[in-house]
């Protein structure tokens, strides 16, 4: 026989021992690691108790509370006669009537040319039938440098995670779209 047939064989025995104990340990810890799911009678005869009743499905439970968006608008602020600016919507109180209150954030990009930023109440309606939204500013909260609060109308999307829409105020308009988050 010659050497290196010898050594073959030894490395394939050293092989064959090696994976025979590996094999043998897995074997007796398997059952370690194992879960099981109950059988159908354990489950029978544990009955299923609800943390908490379900609310029925109603608009103002289901209406989303935040929305992030943007608003695109003429601006006698800015050069090119045109400012973007970010828009966020908090609803703190949505009715099912469609009665709603809540809070808008402004906040132009950091890469604006004049930065805009404040917060103002609004009330509004959401005609669930017709699918407009009507939000009307309230009072400042924090005006910071904005100069008018706008009023948004618009339309809400059948899935309700989208509004598009006009906003309007007494020195410029444009358009804005929010999404529910």
């Amino acid at each position: 026989m010659s050497r290196r047939s010898v050594v073959v064989i030894t490395v394939l025995v050293f092989l064959l021992a090696v994976s025979s104990v590996f094999g043998f340990l897995m074997w007796k810890h398997k059952d370690d690691h194992n879960v099981t799911a109950p059988s159908p009678s354990e489950t029978a005869a544990t009955p299923h108790v609800s943390e908490s009743p379900q609310e029925p499905v109603t608009f103002s439970n289901s209406f989303p509370r935040e929305w992030n968006g943007y608003y695109e608008g003429e601006s006698k602020y800015t050069e090119s006669g045109k400012l973007g600016v970010g828009v966020r919507l908090a609803f703190s109180d949505v009715q099912d009537n469609g009665t709603v209150s809540g809070t808008a954030y402004i906040q132009t990009p950091t890469t604006a040319p004049v930065e805009r930023h404040g917060s103002y109440t609004f009330t509004g309606t959401i005609d669930q039938e017709k699918s407009s939204v009507q939000l009307n500013g309230n009072a400042w909260i924090d005006k910071g440098n904005l100069t008018t609060m706008r009023d948004f109308s618009g339309s809400l999307s059948s899935d309700m995670d989208t509004i598009t829409g006009v906003a309007v105020a007494d020195t410029d308009s444009g358009y804005w779209v929010v999404e529910a988050h």
